[in-house]
């Protein structure tokens, strides 16, 4: 087994210098490199209504990514519809719940946020379970999510507002990486759409959300990392934790 030394993280650079990924490489010594695997395709709101999603029909809406809310607020903006006061948000995780501030005052809405993971919300889905919920996402969904929402005996609806495309990574070889981070399902998917004969070896693996660990371990990689969790309540601070105590053990 080797040191980790060169990580691929599956997100675009901060463009804040004093990131937490920044720390990290002056801190381990070591080379991210920060690789998109997928690019975000918004549907038209015409397309939404061609889906027979009607986003008016829903006050109670499950967040489960940034890119979710992103592009529920743009179909929003698109059809001039005015949030009601009632409107509910259920959040996965406090990063998810934070992210929307880009988008509303949160201290002036109902903003209902998660541990870790879907699983977190579900008292709190069933206090509402009155309500139809609307679940903001990807033409993906994985089968967890489903099988969660669906034993709750909700009425629900998963409302297709954006796609992922792989990013063609011609001439970047994973093998190059000692680790690799992933953030959505879809750059799990990208992974084997451009590397359909990858094989892991000595890669680690982190994941971050346990929708990307399921599509993950669906894909057979050994996964090293999951993050936030218990354990670990950030992927910075995870990457932190680990590869230090890894790296002690090689020396």
């Amino acid at each position: 087994m080797k040191k980790i030394k060169k990580i691929l993280i599956s997100q675009p650079k901060p463009s804040n210098e004093l990131s937490p990924y920044s720390t990290l490489q002056d801190k381990l010594k070591v080379a991210i490199s920060f690789t998109p695997l997928i690019q975000i395709e918004g549907l038209s709101a015409a397309e939404v209504r061609r889906n027979k999603i009607n986003v008016r029909a829903f006050s109670h809406i499950i967040f489960t990514s940034k890119n979710a809310i992103d592009h529920y607020f743009r179909i929003i903006k698109e059809t001039h519809y005015e949030l009601p006061s009632e409107a509910k948000f259920f959040c996965i995780t406090d990063s998810v719940s934070n992210y929307l501030q880009n988008h509303i005052i949160v201290k002036k809405r109902n903003v209902l946020t998660g541990k870790y993971s879907i699983e977190d919300l579900k008292d709190v889905i069933l206090r509402h379970k009155e309500y139809p919920f609307l679940l903001p996402s990807s033409k993906t969904l994985n089968e967890k999510t489903t099988s969660f929402l669906n034993g709750l005996k909700i009425h629900w609806r998963k409302g297709t507002l954006y796609k992922t495309v792989p990013v063609d990574l011609q001439g970047i070889s994973p093998d190059l990486f000692d680790m690799i981070v992933l953030f959505t399902p879809g750059d799990v998917d990208s992974l084997f759409h451009n590397f359909p004969d990858f094989e892991q070896n000595e890669i680690k693996i982190a994941t971050f959300g346990s929708a990307t660990q399921a599509v993950a371990e669906d894909k057979n990689l050994s996964i090293d990392i999951v993050a936030p969790s218990e354990k670990w309540k950030s992927m910075s601070t995870a990457l932190d934790k680990y590869i230090t105590k890894h790296n002690a053990l090689k020396k």
